[in-house]
């Protein structure tokens, strides 16, 4: 079976959209099955930084820091994918728990203030101020928007 055959009055396959951020507001559940990827998958930490409680693989969820049945709920087998996504769908109390878990580690691991903070050290010790009203400036990439 194809993905768009799964389409149903209840179930809408979208394809690709070239913004994520308009359906996780709305959806209830965000599942990742992949069978393969590497490193920090985008779209996983789209739906964290947006409450949307995720079922991912564990290849989806390698990499991200997530735990099972703390932030995300994991499956791999047809059965565990069909227990854990209407589990996440129907219990209140878990999908609360898990969306506001995968949003505060969005928040402290992967928001633009945890990379300011990660980045602080290592900057400073190299010369590099980091902090409010400091920064690189790059001049070598594009110069042109660099006029002084």
């Amino acid at each position: 079976m194809v993905v768009p055959e799964l389409a149903s009055d209840r179930v809408h396959v979208l394809g690709y959209v070239p913004s994520i951020a308009e359906h996780l507001g709305r959806a209830r559940v965000f599942v990742a099955p992949l069978l393969a990827g590497a490193g920090l998958k985008g779209k996983v930490l789209d739906a964290m930084s947006h409450g949307a409680p995720c079922v991912l693989s564990s290849v989806a969820a390698e990499g991200t820091g997530l735990t099972d049945g703390v932030d995300c709920l994991i499956a791999n087998s047809p059965e565990e994918w069909a227990d854990r996504v209407y589990r996440l769908y129907s219990d209140e109390a878990l999908w609360k728990r898990i969306s506001a878990s995968a949003m505060e580690l969005a928040r402290s691991r992967y928001s633009f203030d945890a990379g300011t903070a990660t980045l602080a050290a290592p900057l400073t010790t190299v010369g590099i101020p980091v902090g409010n009203g400091t920064g690189l400036t790059y001049r070598h990439a594009r110069p042109d928007r660099y006029r002084t």
